[in-house]
C-alpha cells in the first residue's frame, strides 16, 4: 500500500494510471481524489 500512497503523492493532478496501481487494486479503483495542497 505504501507505493500506491507513493503514487497518489507524486501525482500532479490525483490520477494514478491502472497500470501503475498493483494488480489487487486495478478493479477496485473507484474516484479520484484530488492531490493534497503542498506546503
Amino acid at each position: 500500500m505504501l507505493s500506491v500512497s507513493k503514487l497518489y503523492l507524486d501525482s500532479e493532478d490525483g490520477r494514478m494510471p491502472a497500470y501503475q496501481l498493483p494488480a489487487k487494486l486495478r478493479p477496485h479503483r473507484l474516484a479520484r481524489i484530488p492531490p493534497a495542497p503542498s506546503l
